[in-house]
């Protein structure tokens, strides 16, 4: 009787194994073979993402203006004088090549004034018609509407404070941007 213990004991344990090599062996390899797929995918996402960090290319050309330079007061949509000269004498550099010439325009947090809320009812359009004066002023001096894109940020991007009148008018400004 202890010898047919003995001999049910083992074919139990046979039969455990020849289960475990049938049903959980493969699932490890599957295993194995998903955490390998798993880090070479990992890895290659590593190599795009240090790719595209390294591959973010500066603009050619950047020239920042504030509103109180290129227009007599903030309600204004005319270019002074002085800032047309200024403007006239960019366009030599600007037509070193062919990229694309952004034009954006940014306020500051102040509400848009009284006298201009009715057309411009947010300071992104204001900032947009305000770029949009320099857009038309380098397209009149024979830059292509093609190369010219204009955007109207507002007041999500400040470079200053937005506490002191310094800050406000630092903030309210038109960045010209060759794009590489």
């Amino acid at each position: 009787m202890k010898l047919l213990g003995w001999i049910l004991f083992l074919v139990i344990i046979a039969i455990g194994l020849l289960i475990y090599n049938v049903r959980y062996l493969p699932l490890q390899d599957e295993n194995t073979r998903l955490t390998n797929e798993n880090l070479m995918w990992q890895n290659q996402v590593k190599e795009l993402e240090d790719k595209s960090n390294s591959t973010v290319l500066e603009p050619l050309y950047t020239q920042t203006f504030l509103w109180d330079d290129l227009f007599s007061e903030p309600t204004s949509f005319t270019l002074t004088e002085p800032a047309q000269l200024i403007l006239k004498d960019m366009i030599p550099k600007l037509n070193e090549t062919n990229n694309e010439i952004m034009v954006a325009g940014f306020s500051d947090n102040q509400t848009v004034p009284n006298e201009l809320i009715k057309t411009y009812p947010t300071d992104r359009e204001l900032s947009y018609a305000k770029a949009m004066v320099v857009v038309n002023f380098l397209q009149s001096w024979g830059i292509s509407k093609d190369r010219l894109t204009c955007i109207g940020y507002g007041a999500t991007k400040p470079v200053d404070t937005t506490n002191t009148p310094e800050g406000k008018s630092k903030n309210r400004r038109i960045e010209i941007i060759v794009k590489p």
